[in-house]
């Protein structure tokens, strides 16, 4: 239609352009069709976040830049996975994010978006509610989102402070928080390793 074409652009320059256009209209078609229910089926639900995952790796850029309907869906389905599904999904969703995070760093709208999710995950972590098999990649968002999105993560840290009751659990969850953040941002693996032991 005229709508999509305007949104994604008429003339694509090269193939590799053609066929990431034609990724983001099919998601922008199926994504608003998908709602908790579906997802209960666990083939349906695998799947589609597999499709999540394998767009936001190959593309994330692009996905930063969708409709901001099609983008709030998403978001949306990424938090609802970590609460209901599967340890399977659960890691596609935050390997999703950190792609995303690693090209939204001059997007501070959608830095607040996936905070969102970092924000869910950190929660997780501080009730001891993470499966412990799934911290190395919890971890490695996280890594990732700091460097990338520092003074979101900052934002993200005071929200999560702010809403303990007593003054000692603020101070506690403040300092372990702090201790996260790396002198330098670095994605290198030995540094993403060494986030991961302190993690």
């Amino acid at each position: 239609s005229s709508g999509i074409n305007a949104e994604y652009g008429d003339e694509p320059d090269s193939f590799e352009d053609s066929s990431s256009k034609l990724v983001l209209i099919g998601l922008d078609i199926i994504v608003p069709h998908i709602d908790v229910e579906l997802l209960k089926f666990p083939k349906l639900s695998s799947e589609f976040f597999k499709l999540i995952t394998f767009i936001c790796e190959i593309y994330p850029e692009k996905v930063t830049n969708l409709p901001e309907a099609v983008v709030d869906q998403i978001i949306l389905m990424l938090k609802v996975g970590l609460n209901n599904y599967n340890d399977d999904i659960t890691f596609y969703i935050f390997n999703a994010v950190s792609a995303l995070a690693i090209h939204s760093t001059t997007n501070e709208a959608f830095q607040r978006k996936i905070g969102s999710i970092v924000k869910h995950t950190l929660l997780l972590i501080s009730s001891q509610e993470l499966p412990a098999g799934l911290y190395d990649t919890a971890a490695d968002m996280v890594f990732t989102f700091i460097c990338k999105c520092r003074t979101e993560y900052l934002t993200v840290v005071n929200e999560i402070v702010t809403q303990q009751a007593s003054s000692t659990s603020q101070e506690c969850l403040r300092s372990a928080f702090s201790t996260l953040i790396p002198n330098t941002p670095n994605l290198s693996r030995r540094d993403k390793e060494h986030f991961s032991k302190v993690f």
